[in-house]
């Protein structure tokens, strides 16, 4: 039978690990901006003998998980918000948690293309651009980095962050091209399926779900 295992490290003003919790939970999703990870911690827990947790909005943390303690890194990122009620839950986000609070440069482009232009926004991360890189005409409005990649997002631009090689790495663009269009083309005054594997249906029973991406 295999054994669980984890380790969580917590760094702000001192430096904490932890082999121990409740449960961890962490949500991945390339249609969001961020990745966010909770920690469950046990309702009993003393910090050097003391009840008040000391962690902060800002702390970095590191999450490794596995079996019979082969770990492998999980999350990497910085603490959002820790909770109060019992048991604490300890909510972070990863580095779209400093791209949050780092304001836009204001700026318009009569061409640009995304490189550039989170180049121009001061972005020190390593940077993967995806797809078409293009904008055309663009105006920065927003008010944060993170608000700038939302903004984009709506227009099919995505951006998340995965970590690599020991850093944070910034993926941002377009999974499927613009300006591609899928064609196909069908012979008509041919029957591709056989008469008698149809069945009648009365537009009253039927249901009808369609899903376009």
């Amino acid at each position: 039978m295999f054994k669980l295992c984890a380790k969580v490290e917590i760094s702000g003003d001192r430096s904490w690990s932890l082999d121990f919790v409740t449960a961890v939970e962490i949500t991945r999703d390339t249609e969001k901006l961020t990745t966010e990870a909770k920690i469950t911690l046990p309702k009993k827990m003393r910090w050097d003998g003391s009840a008040d947790i000391p962690v902060r909005r800002g702390d970095s943390v590191r999450i490794s998980l596995g079996y019979d303690d082969n770990l492998q890194l999980a999350f990497v990122g910085y603490v959002r918000d820790v909770g109060f009620k019992t048991p604490i839950v300890i909510t972070c986000e990863d580095d779209m948690f400093k791209l949050k609070q780092m304001p836009a440069a204001k700026k318009a482009y009569r061409s640009v293309t995304l490189e550039t232009l989170l180049k121009d926004q001061g972005i020190t991360y390593r940077l993967n651009i995806m797809g078409e890189q293009s904008l055309g005409a663009y105006r920065v409005t927003a008010d944060t980095v993170a608000s700038l990649l939302g903004k984009l997002s709506e227009q099919g631009v995505r951006s998340f962050f995965r970590y690599e090689n020991g850093e944070p790495v910034l993926y941002c663009g377009v999974l499927f091209e613009r300006d591609s269009t899928p064609s196909q083309v069908f012979k008509t005054g041919l029957n591709i399926i056989s008469d008698q594997s149809l069945q009648q249906q009365k537009a009253e029973n039927m249901r009808l779900r369609v899903k376009a991406v």
